[in-house]
């Protein structure tokens, strides 16, 4: 599970065999992804871009670019995030069904880039609309007859 940044790490150790292989896992390794406000097809127009990923590294460096058959994935998104442009997890979450995955993507209205993570406070997981429908998320839901680490579905 990631957010923003983190996010983009978790998105790429799932779809880009390269880094698991590294380590000396494979993709079958991973039980599933949860995603909260990340790029996965294009980066943010943050004025630290250039900081976070050099130029010359953009091309290595996203999700889309590396999707094979991958572990189940919630993609969860802020329809009201100014950081990260929520229209980049489609084309992502198309590119991962086309290859047979199990993605769910879901949007929240009116929610912001830090919107999400605040499900995870449990100072605040009550008054959260994502805190409300993450039941199972952590629950070790199954998920196509295999323990999952996320259910990839609101209830």
């Amino acid at each position: 599970m990631g957010h923003s940044v983190g996010t983009h790490i978790v998105a790429m150790v799932a779809t880009a065999p390269k880094f698991l292989q590294a380590d000396g896992l494979s993709k079958e390794s991973l039980r599933g992804m949860i995603g909260l406000s990340g790029s996965y097809s294009q980066f943010t127009t943050n004025p630290h871009i250039d900081e976070i990923f050099p130029a010359a590294l953009r091309p290595q460096a996203m999700p889309i670019d590396f999707v094979t058959s991958n572990a189940p994935m919630l993609i969860a998104v802020g329809t009201a995030d100014k950081d990260v442009d929520p229209s980049n997890s489609t084309p992502c979450a198309d590119a991962l069904r086309a290859k047979g995955d199990t993605v769910e993507l879901k949007r929240y209205p009116g929610l912001g880039h830090d919107s999400l993570i605040e499900a995870f406070n449990p100072n605040l997981r009550d008054t959260s609309p994502v805190g409300r429908q993450r039941a199972g998320i952590h629950q070790g839901t199954r998920l196509n007859g295999e323990h999952a680490y996320c259910s990839c579905k609101s209830v």
